[in-house]
């Protein structure tokens, strides 16, 4: 059994976590986050959520309740729990790290990190996961404004969903779907929206 801990002020969306994968989550919400983005996932079960919203803005503030809540948790959670802290702030790395010295298993879960015990999400649930997104993005565009060319839409697709490791191959994965999906053509490297 996993329970997820997710710094949300830090992640800004839920669209990238499989909330099924969990049997219990917590999700920290900042002072000033006025909107929980859980993506266009639908979940065939319920989940068991908790939503912490803190209430002030100090520095590392929504950080102290996560830690303080990690601790909470780890004394009443049954010894076969384990825990996945989702967020890319390495500022956990310690806390972690202690947290697995004292029997509980315990990962940071986030994006494009390997280091210091912070391990790429895994997108259990498909490929297909961020693609609603970046289909919405393209089609609410004005027309005028979409990308014309195959290469256009590459560096528009790389800086939208922040692509910074195996660019090649991760944006490539994007237009493929644009394709299947048939939501664009390319013609001699030009753009065909159809929505």
């Amino acid at each position: 059994m996993k329970w997820a801990f997710i710094d949300y002020e830090n992640v800004g969306s839920l669209n990238r976590v499989n909330l099924g994968h969990y049997t219990k989550v917590i999700v920290f919400v900042g002072a000033k986050q006025k909107v929980l983005n859980f993506g266009d996932d639908i979940y065939n079960k319920p989940i068991d959520f908790t939503y912490i919203k803190i209430a002030e803005v100090n520095k590392n503030n929504l950080d102290l309740h996560l830690a303080y809540y990690l601790s909470d948790y780890n004394h009443i959670a049954p010894e076969n729990v384990s825990f996945d802290v989702i967020s890319n702030d390495r500022a956990f790395s310690p806390l972690i790290k202690h947290v697995n010295l004292n029997i509980r298993k315990c990962v940071q879960v986030g994006w494009g990190e390997t280091k210091n015990n912070v391990k790429p999400i895994q997108l259990t649930k498909g490929e297909k996961k961020k693609t609603p997104h970046l289909i919405n993005n393209i089609i609410y565009m004005p027309k005028t404004a979409r990308p014309k060319r195959r290469d256009a839409l590459f560096n528009h697709i790389k800086t939208y969903m922040r692509v910074k490791n195996n660019v090649e191959l991760e944006v490539q994965k994007y237009i493929q779907e644009f394709l299947e999906e048939g939501v664009i053509n390319i013609d001699n490297e030009l753009i065909k929206y159809n929505r």
